[in-house]
Formats: structure tokens, C-alpha cells, sequence
């Protein structure tokens, strides 16, 4: 049972960096340059680990256990999927906004 979840992570962290890879590349080809915070968004929605059960046993990625417990209009569960994700996006906000500073515009 250990070996297959890691398997499926391992798979999932994969494909993952393949979708960031491409839309970094496309990003670069039509804007000539990546937002940071389209990259951060996207780091974000893929690589947040939430639990997926009520046990909270096993942990899954939480966009795609927010889109199940949609599914089966889980209230409780939506509210599951989405703490990690609201947390992992106010830090990454809150490290951007640390690290690249908005200069004061010349007026």
C-alpha cells in the first residue's frame, strides 16, 4: 500500500513539473516573460498536499481532493481541501511580497 501511494505521488510530482515546465515555456513565448505570481499561483494549485479523507491518514494533492469533495458536495470536506490550499497561498503571497518589494512609482 506504502509503495503504490508513493508511486502515485511520485507520478503526480512529475507531471506537475511537466505542466509548470510547458506553461513557463508558453508564458515566455507569447508574453516574453513569466509573472511571478502566475508561477506562484501555479506552484500553489499543483504542489499543496491536503488530507483526503476524514481519518486524515493519507494526504493527496488539494486541488484535486477540493474537486472530488465538490463533487460530492462535502461541505466539510471542501473546508478540508481548502485550508491547506489558503494557508500555502498567503505564505507564497506574503514571500513575494517580502522578497520583491513594489517600488514607489515616480511621480
Amino acid at each position: 500500500m506504502m509503495m503504490s501511494l508513493l508511486g502515485a505521488w511520485l507520478i503526480y510530482l512529475l507531471s506537475a513539473t511537466l505542466i509548470i515546465l510547458l506553461s513557463y515555456h508558453l508564458m515566455l513565448h507569447f508574453l516574453g516573460r513569466m509573472p511571478r505570481a502566475v508561477l506562484s499561483a501555479l506552484l500553489v494549485l499543483l504542489l499543496t498536499p491536503a488530507p483526503t479523507d476524514a481519518t486524515m491518514q493519507h494526504v493527496g494533492p488539494a486541488t484535486i481532493a477540493l474537486l472530488f469533495d465538490l463533487l460530492a458536495h462535502s461541505r466539510i470536506g471542501v473546508l478540508r481541501a481548502l485550508l491547506p490550499l489558503a494557508v500555502s497561498a498567503t505564505l507564497a503571497a506574503s514571500v513575494l511580497a517580502w522578497i520583491f518589494p513594489r517600488r514607489p512609482s515616480d511621480v
